[in-house]
């Protein structure tokens, strides 16, 4: 389930520090030892290195789980002492770099941390039923896909062009330069012409002899063949906004469900202590995260809370044979638990493919596995390649438009010591134009170290830094007036708006130099003043 709700590839210390955690607590209830503890803390300071929150909430749920172990014992105090004594001591390295370089007080003053209280305990995730739907609809033949690298000497307006021209339709990013599509026009001539293309480096699923589409079975959709596979039931329940509600709505509540359930076990003498505390230690760590980590956002963060979640319901599942029962109430249990775990798993798969490209079934195929040893071979390769390329070359090419022919220039016209001020949330641009953010902000969003001491802290660091471009947004500009005052002020007072456009793309952006540098050449493509 964790690994088909697909979490975002940046939130891998989600995945995987709650799974470790609860499972370090289930270490220790099974054998108790000062090691058990060490390793406790020390995952607890790692993860508060990586993201203080995270850290927050395995400490609370580890100082749960040895309360609810040795309540009542004098080992309580010396194992809850030893584990926040190592916590601290693993820290303290940090916490003198933070007093040496900005002071203890003005860090945890100055994070003006999100108020998580704020935020909805849950949110309203709309369930919707068109009882009006048929009980059942068979969907159309999916038709075959094409795949298209295109030479890299083409731009995105070029590829446009040669899309509508041989009607290469829904197209899909695979990798690189290389796109999926359907071929609205299997005319041989066509065919031959996009074959003949000069900016078509290759094909796929085209055989080059006949100019005809291959009858490649592994290319070929399975919903084209297989009749079940277009059978879709209930049309008018079994939709994605369902699936959607169906997913948060069980996050929310296998943790309530496992602390009742291990509670009431507990309560009747069929769970031992040990248990007890990992299950509802490991509850309340659910419950904290599917409130503070999913917020207002279940659409996009619901991966990223699956794996302590479905931990929970692994267990939950593993219960279901222990009521004592008679047979026929047992199979009931058992028929209904099955009828949840599928259900799930439908609303999980339609959750991976919404709103994504391809959906679980294209990345699948993006991987090469559908089409054999050879394709996983060519993925590999590709793979491979683009690792060995410069961060910038793969994703702002020369010919990129928008905010990728921005980055493309500060990576072309500054040099490695220069900064940048970018006025709003867009990190990535330091990353591909390998270039350092001003003032200790990595970005400047309302709320995050936007008092009148941290900007005047930020304006004191920018005037001892070389920053000779910052970009802006014009849809975002009121957004760094009104949160970021006198950083503002400080940008329209001392730089000059170079150029303002949308450099090909959808958005306004603004660029502003420093008028006190000299430029040493122009931008041949941009226009704009070049610093090396």
């Amino acid at each position: 389930m964790t690994a088909l709700s697909f979490p975002r590839l940046y939130a891998y210390p989600k995945v995987f520090l709650y799974v470790f955690a609860i499972a370090l607590v289930l270490l220790y209830a099974r054998r108790g030892t000062r090691l058990n503890v060490t390793l406790l803390a020390v995952l607890t300071a790692m993860a508060f290195l990586l993201r203080h929150d995270h850290g927050v909430y395995i400490a609370i749920m580890t100082v749960c789980f040895l309360g609810l172990t040795h309540w009542g014992s004098d080992r309580l105090w010396r194992r809850m002492g030893l584990y926040t004594g190592l916590t601290v001591v693993l820290l303290v390295p940090f916490a003198i770099f933070v007093q040496t370089t900005t002071g203890l007080v003005p860090y945890v003053t100055g994070a003006q941390t999100r108020n998580i209280a704020a935020s909805p305990l849950i949110a309203a995730v709309d369930v919707d039923i068109d009882w009006s739907a048929p009980l059942w609809v068979v969907e159309p033949p999916a038709e075959a896909r094409v795949t298209v690298r295109w030479s890299d000497e083409s731009n995105t307006a070029e590829r446009r062009a040669r899309e509508t021209r041989y009607r290469l339709t829904e197209g899909m990013l695979v990798e690189d330069q290389t796109w999926s599509y359907v071929l609205a026009d299997d005319d041989a001539d066509n065919l031959g012409a996009l074959l003949r293309d000069p900016l078509v480096s290759d094909t796929g699923g085209i055989e080059r002899g006949t100019g005809r589409v291959e009858p490649d079975p592994w290319r070929v959709s399975l919903k084209r063949r297989l009749f079940l596979l277009r059978l879709r039931l209930a049309p008018g329940v079994f939709t994605d906004q369902n699936a959607l509600a169906w997913f948060y709505y069980v996050t929310l509540v296998i943790p309530v469900v496992a602390l009742g359930w291990i509670g009431a076990a507990w309560w009747s003498g069929r769970a031992e202590r040990p248990q007890a505390a990992v299950v509802a230690s490991a509850a309340i760590l659910c419950l904290i995260i599917s409130h503070t980590l999913v917020r207002g956002s279940p659409d996009s963060r619901l991966g990223d809370v699956a794996a302590p979640t479905f931990v929970l319901g692994a267990w939950l599942a593993s219960r279901r044979g222990e009521t004592g029962d008679s047979p026929l109430r047992s199979g009931l249990i058992q028929a209904s638990s099955i009828s949840l775990f599928l259900i799930t798993l439908w609303s999980v798969w339609v959750f991976a493919g919404t709103g994504m490209t391809g959906g679980f079934g294209g990345r699948l195929g993006n991987s090469g596995l559908l089409s054999g040893p050879r394709g996983v071979w060519e993925q590999l390769r590709t793979v491979n390649r683009r690792l060995h390329r410069r961060p910038i070359d793969e994703w702002a090419e020369p010919g990129s438009t928008g905010l990728r022919a921005l980055t493309r220039y500060i990576f072309d016209c500054t040099t490695p010591s220069d900064r940048v001020l970018v006025t709003w949330f867009e990190p990535g641009v330091f990353f591909y134009a390998e270039r350092g953010f001003v003032g200790g902000q990595a970005y400047l969003e309302s709320g995050w170290h936007a008092s009148p001491a941290d900007q005047r802290l930020t304006l004191e660091r920018m005037r001892n830094q070389s920053v000779p471009i910052i970009l802006g947004r014009r849809d975002r500009e009121d957004d760094f007036q009104q949160g970021f005052p006198l950083v503002y002020d400080y940008v329209q007072s001392t730089y000059t708006l170079a150029a303002e456009s949308e450099f090909g793309g959808e958005l306004s952006f603004l660029v502003s130099v420093d008028p006190q540098m000299e430029p040493v050449r122009e931008h041949p493509v941009l226009r704009l003043p070049c610093y090396r």
